[in-house]
């Protein structure tokens, strides 16, 4: 009982917080932006072009753990799950690719190009692959489930966040008019006018990395390892979602929705996801909270 009235008086507390902010944001966005916004600071560039590449690499890990991990499933459920982690490693390697070569180099590829890429992208997955196949059946487990949380996550807060910013239609701060006359507080809609500043897609992706800490927990780390892949996390989140706020290309109310959909999403993923594997036919060897022998636990 007190662990549950603690568990309440947080989540109460963290609405409150979550709603005073989003308040004084709405009043302050503007006034923020004109005095941290900084378009031409290079760490902020940094961080628009690689901001999102963990998300898409933990994606891709993902499908290589799916993929490796249907070796322990029965034969009905092992093509299903094979043919779903290829087309998982290939959507999140083109968006590597994609991100990487737009953001970072302001390329298009060519044809030839987009071949040779997808020709790398077979060999690092064959690698992996030829690693996973030494790993114990009982990591690769623990890891299955991870993987799963994993997609879930990032591709729940994806289609989340993209169908906000597709009706919402707010202006980008660096690209208001002069005077600002254009400039709509982030609690008023404006419709599909092709802006798509409401919510944060960096930030919202950029808080995936708190899977960090469920695949490293998987993976049997050690406890130092654990508080580190938290730090990461927390770490990665914050300067990714302020950068945004440096480059002028979001509101801090943008990155307050944006980080908050992964967080509350990665939540109630963990909360509620079923501690069984999906398959009858693949044992978890998730213990029970204080039995587990395998390491720490990450619950929340």
């Amino acid at each position: 009982m007190n662990s549950r009235r603690y568990t309440c008086a947080a989540a109460a507390g963290c609405l409150a917080l979550w709603a005073a902010l989003a308040l004084w944001f709405g009043q302050r966005d503007l006034q923020i932006s004109l005095a941290l916004a900084s378009p031409g600071a290079s760490w902020a560039r940094w961080f628009e072009i690689y901001g999102e590449h963990p998300a898409m690499l933990l994606v891709w890990t993902a499908g290589q753990l799916l993929f490796s991990a249907a070796r322990l499933l029965p034969a009905r459920t092992r093509l299903l799950q094979r043919l779903l982690a290829l087309a998982v490693q290939l959507t999140a390697g083109l968006a590597l690719v994609h991100m990487t070569a737009g953001r970072g180099l302001g390329m298009e590829l060519s044809a030839l190009q987009w071949a040779l890429a997808v020709l790398l992208l077979a060999a690092a997955a064959i690698a992996a692959q030829l690693a996973l196949l030494r790993m114990p059946a009982e990591r690769l487990t623990r890891l299955h489930r991870a993987a799963w949380l994993t997609l879930l996550l990032v591709g729940g807060e994806l289609a989340l966040v993209h169908s906000l910013k597709s009706v919402w239609g707010r202006v980008r701060f660096r690209d208001l008019l002069p005077g600002y006359t254009d400039y709509t507080a982030w609690y008023t809609p404006m419709g599909r006018t092709g802006n798509r500043s409401f919510p944060s897609s960096h930030a919202a992706n950029s808080w995936a990395l708190l899977l960090l800490p469920v695949y490293a927990s998987a993976a049997l780390a050690r406890p130092a390892i654990l508080r580190a892949a938290w730090i990461a996390a927390l770490l990665w989140g914050l300067a990714t979602s302020f950068s945004r706020l440096v480059a002028g290309a979001h509101y801090a109310s943008d990155l307050l929705v944006g980080a908050s959909i992964t967080i509350l999403l990665f939540l109630l993923l963990w909360r509620y996801m079923p501690l069984e594997l999906p398959y009858s036919g693949m044992k978890s060897y998730r213990g029970q909270r204080g039995q587990d022998p395998s390491g720490p636990d990450v619950r929340l």
